[in-house]
């Protein structure tokens, strides 16, 4: 039961961090979009942001959120391109993209300041755990910044893993009931694999469509408390 109650505080934190995503519906199923990623074999892919990521053994697409690989569009313009869970177990993955445009700063500053944003969040607790340092994943530079959460009188960590590809900022936002689960959810990136740092200019950005349908948030988490 403590598992459960967990698994979905967890949940609700890392839906929180990617608050209000919708869903984008293209008219056709060929049209090359970065909202298009696929899955095959166990393997997200996405033509557009040219990479491939494994799925990590234990974990499972969650299919109301990113079914298919069709990423999700947020409010502030980011996608959403995967949300694993692992079953029986508390913990989370959000694979993740931001126009890096949007930012005057590289993957580094990228990370420390939404992690920055998170610590300072006004009604929870929230604390600082690392600051940001370099991990190489897939042959390219992430940078990692972790933090933890009080929220429901349970303790959760945190972490953004983010690179700078193809323009856009890159990466994962974790969440688990341990450091150690954390350091298990990063290391899902182990595997990622890079096509050319080129913008592939056969891809285009869908429309964002303020009607469809919103991913459902626990009112109490939404609020941050």
């Amino acid at each position: 039961m403590k598992v459960a109650c967990l698994h979905f505080v967890v949940i609700a934190v890392l839906t929180h961090a990617f608050a209000w995503a919708q869903q984008l519906s293209n008219d056709s199923p060929d049209t090359l979009t970065f909202e298009n990623g696929t899955l095959a074999n166990g393997i997200y892919s996405n033509e557009c942001f040219g990479f491939s990521l494994p799925i990590p053994a234990g974990w499972e697409v969650n299919d109301a959120v990113t079914a298919g690989g069709k990423a999700q569009h947020r409010s502030d313009k980011s996608l959403l391109l995967l949300d694993l869970h692992q079953q029986g177990k508390p913990g989370g993955i959000i694979l993740n993209a931001w126009d890096s445009a949007g930012h005057s700063g590289g993957a580094q500053d990228f990370v420390s300041d939404a992690v920055r944003a998170q610590v300072n969040f006004p009604t929870e607790k929230r604390e600082l755990v690392r600051e940001t340092f370099a991990v190489d994943y897939g042959g390219r530079h992430f940078f990692r910044s972790d933090y933890e959460a009080i929220m429901r009188d349970t303790l959760v960590y945190l972490a953004y893993v983010f690179t700078e590809f193809r323009g856009y900022f890159i990466g994962e936002t974790l969440a688990s009931s341990s450091p150690t689960g954390l350091d298990e959810a990063a290391s899902s990136l182990q595997r990622i694999s890079f096509q050319e740092d080129q913008v592939n200019p056969a891809c285009v950005m869908g429309p964002y469509d303020p009607t469809t349908s919103r991913v459902h948030i626990e009112q109490g988490v939404s609020k941050g408390y």
